[in-house]
């Protein structure tokens, strides 16, 4: 977890918007797609409308 926060740090990517669109779509992500998950390659594709969870509304 510790090297997910930092790489997304690295590439300017919000952690949390970051894990929420990761944990919700790892499972359903196609193998020779992976590495679209990686926070280099996330920011430029999905970053502008990232999945978001029912507790969004609750963060600060």
């Amino acid at each position: 977890m510790h090297s997910l926060i930092a790489t997304c740090r690295l590439h300017q990517v919000d952690p949390y918007d970051y894990l929420v669109y990761v944990f919700q779509r790892v499972g359903q992500q196609p193998a020779n797609r992976v590495l679209e998950l990686t926070p280099r390659l996330w920011k430029p594709l999905f970053a502008a409308s990232p999945l978001r969870s029912d507790l969004y509304n609750f963060r600060t």
